[in-house]
């Protein structure tokens, strides 16, 4: 792979990070390796290794062909446009959390939105 596409891998493991409301340790976290791998893949200095773009792609809510394609395709970034910035908040918040709290998260949820739908009856 050349300096560019080296660059332009990073470019989009940074913009689909930020997108997501994390920062490059807690991607290093959920990936398994160090954050300054996750610097460098960003800088354009190093590359990630070829195993391990679906799990990229999985943490950061992409497909794993926009992160390696060279031009823009829009249809796999994230794509928070439909929802409103409640619903993005709270989707953030969710991302950052453990599979722990997320599991809390989930059954408070479950609960909340079958007491709704059974007082609307």
């Amino acid at each position: 792979m050349d300096k560019d596409s080296l660059a332009s891998i990073g470019q989009r493991i940074q913009k689909a990070r930020i997108a997501r409301g994390m920062n490059q340790t807690e991607l290093a976290d959920e990936l398994g390796v160090k954050p300054q791998a996750i610097q460098h893949w960003e800088r354009g200095t190093a590359q990630p290794k070829t195993s391990r773009i679906p799990a990229i792609a999985k943490a950061l809510s992409v497909q794993t062909a926009w992160l390696l394609n060279d031009e823009s395709d829009l249809s796999s970034k994230p794509d928070n446009s439909s929802i409103s910035h409640d619903e993005e908040f709270i989707l953030n918040q969710y991302r950052k959390m453990d599979s722990t709290r997320k599991k809390i998260f989930e059954d408070i949820a479950s609960v909340l939105t079958n007491q709704d739908s059974d007082s609307a009856k």
